[in-house]
């Protein structure tokens, strides 16, 4: 008879644990197939307590979230993990090919259950002093953030928010379907700000449930828990400059002290996740994986007391989960990043694969949901990359600040650095609703306080890659967009999209501006789409103005040592260490009064054409001068008759 046996790391499962399924007696073409069953069946702490002998739940054998083959051996391991607690209980079956039950797992429960606060992520609001926390769990009664400076008291608390969304809320299929492998329910999405905060302190902080006792343990209506207690440094305030560190040591009657500026430093990316399974490893090695595991280990240096680096926060340029309407994709991702942005403020914006333009009308902000874009309609460009999401589940997940339209649009200060965060995936021509706003931003810049400039949006408007259609929409936004960076003076215009690296001189109309001493006077552009999603390998065009380019994973480093330098590094996830590296040295006062005219490049297509058309004239040329030859000689012949 078959049988199923389960065991995991020799203790009650818990969130992101390993989990074997061992079988026997099982025949060719057997598979195991994973259920999610909602809080359906009676559960235990103990794997081994758990009874062999039982019928399946209700859920169809189809409506499996993932599964194994077998193969054709009758004995073995299958490896689920690690494993997100995704709010609901696991059952394993042992499937005939035929689709017939051969044997059922016990129904496993995570230890913690399902108002476990998971997926704990930081971002700044629009107000100093502020740091918002989101997390993730089923429904409590009493959410609440409490913090302070010291990890043992954590005085103050703040109220959370609680969103969530349904299928019926997104715009059209595949999104809009429910299934275990589709939408299903995404848990509610808490959020809490942490107010009164000042500048270069560390902060202390834990979420959860009121319900909870003050150990962190599950209420004694078994109802909602704490998460455990995590900490951060509060970024520095607008205007403020790098921070010092230093030792002193006494020798005798003389003391030296070692002081070290560390630079304001940010991680900047796009594009991160790789596909995977729900019951598979999301942490995928080479990609998405080895990205965050890499910006994990920069954090634990910097923490070091030789680290010459403070990091203070991500820039996800766009395209966050890939999820195409599948929720336990979003569960990976909150799961991905949270070891790095429960730490410092993880900022985001939005990319195609996140919103689609053309995706409908549906929902309370119909026009936000299928805006015009001038710029793309002139292009065809299609608007349906989110597979339906339209922006639904990323809106809800993450709340930026929300002085410009929340995530769509938004800006921040940060010590020496004013980060704007614009939509591609938005109209930007004239008169538009990101165009005004973005204006008037722009204009209210205090480049006294934050002399550095930088705009973050996930289309790019350089970009050399032989891709015609990505290369067309990057003349589209550059016409839309470069004349008025220029005149603003932003000094860095970070971008991902096509999945490679690619680092640009100061450069405005396809021309590079520097100084006599190589000071910038013209923005830089990275397009650091290399995050984790499958390397696009398409090759570059040959341009005068792209200074590093790499089609490899990897991610971006940006170190501020003061209002004059700043340091830009790429590494790669192969190398683990810094594989481009440059400095923008820039006053922020170059020119402005310059004339744009679109350059010929090197592009293929236009070239064939170009190249085409001396061909038709070169050849009509030779037509015509052998038929006027041939009349000549004809008249020659006449002439002598």
């Amino acid at each position: 008879m078959p049988t199923l046996q389960l065991s995991s790391q020799g203790r009650p499962l818990q969130h992101l644990d390993m989990l074997n399924v061992s079988f026997t007696f099982a025949s060719p073409g057997d598979w195991i197939g994973v259920y999610c069953i909602e809080l359906e069946a009676a559960n235990s702490d103990a794997l081994s307590s758990l009874s062999q002998s039982r019928a399946p739940s209700r859920v169809a054998v189809g409506d499996y979230i993932d599964y194994r083959a077998v193969g054709d051996v009758p004995h073995g391991t299958a490896n689920f993990g690690p494993l997100v607690n995704m709010r609901c209980q696991l059952e394993f079956r042992l499937v005939s090919a035929q689709n017939e039950v051969r044997a059922v797992s016990p129904v496993v429960a995570f230890v913690h259950g399902p108002t476990q606060p998971t997926q704990r992520h930081l971002a700044l609001t629009a107000r100093a002093g502020e740091m918002r926390v989101h997390w993730v769990s089923a429904n409590v009664s009493r959410p609440v953030v409490r913090y302070g400076q010291r990890r043992d008291e954590l005085s103050h608390s703040s109220p959370a928010q609680r969103r969530t969304y349904d299928a019926s809320d997104m715009c059209h299929a595949p999104a809009t379907t429910r299934g275990p492998r589709q939408f299903r329910d995404p848990g509610v999405l808490f959020d809490a700000v942490m107010t009164g905060l000042q500048s270069g302190k560390k902060y202390f902080y834990q979420v959860g449930s009121g319900d909870a006792d003050d150990d962190g343990n599950v209420g004694d209506n078994g109802y909602g828990m704490w998460s455990e207690v995590e900490s951060f440094r509060m970024p520095p305030a607008a205007g403020e400059g790098p921070s010092t560190s230093g030792t002193a040591t006494t020798s005798g009657t003389a003391t030296a002290t070692k002081i070290q500026s560390k630079t304001q430093s940010f991680f900047v990316f796009g594009d991160l996740m790789a596909p995977t399974t729900a019951m598979g490893d999301f942490r995928v090695r080479g990609s998405c994986g080895t990205t965050m595991q890499l910006i994990e280990r920069d954090l634990n240096e910097a923490a070091g007391e030789d680290g010459r680096h403070e990091y203070l926060g991500v820039f996800h340029v766009g395209d966050l989960s890939y999820a195409a309407g599948q929720t336990f994709v979003w569960d990976h991702f909150g799961a991905l990043i949270e070891p790095t942005a429960k730490r410092v403020p993880y900022m985001v914006s939005i990319g195609n694969h996140d919103f689609g333009y053309l995706e409908g009308r549906r929902g309370s902000h119909a026009a936000l949901r299928s805006p015009l874009h001038k710029i793309f309609e002139a292009d065809g460009t299609h608007g349906h990359d989110a597979a339906g999401e339209c922006g639904v589940p990323s809106e809800a997940r993450f709340r930026m600040p929300e002085n410009g339209r929340g995530l769509w649009w938004y800006s921040v200060n940060i010590g020496l650095t004013h980060h704007v965060v614009l939509s591609s995936e938005h109209d930007v021509s004239a008169g538009s609703p990101m165009r005004s706003w973005l204006q008037q931003d722009l204009a209210s810049v205090d480049r006294a306080r934050t002399p550095w400039l930088l705009v973050h949006i996930h289309r790019p408007l350089y970009c050399s890659v032989a891709f015609g259609g990505d290369f067309t929409r990057s003349l589209l936004l550059r016409d839309a967009l470069e004349t008025l960076f220029l005149e603003h003076r932003v000094d860095v215009v970070v971008t991902g999209h096509y999945h490679s690296y690619e680092r640009t001189c100061a450069v405005f109309d396809e021309v590079c501006y520097e100084g006599a001493r190589g000071e910038a006077l013209a923005p830089v552009h990275l397009m650091v789409g290399s995050g984790g999603a499958n390397i696009d390998e398409f090759g570059y065009y040959r341009v005068g103005w792209s200074a590093f380019a790499r089609s490899a994973y990897g991610y971006g480093r940006l170190h501020v040592h003061n209002a004059s330098h700043m340091q830009v590094e790429f590494v790669g996830n192969d190398e683990a260490a810094v594989v481009d590296s440059t400095w923008i040295v820039s006053t922020h006062r170059w020119p402005t009064q310059r004339t744009r005219w679109r350059r010929w490049v090197y592009y293929p297509r236009v070239e064939l054409v170009v190249l085409g058309a001396f061909a038709l004239v070169l050849a009509g040329s030779t037509m015509g001068l052998q038929r006027r030859r041939r009349r000549r000689e004809q008249h020659k012949e006449d002439e002598a008759a």
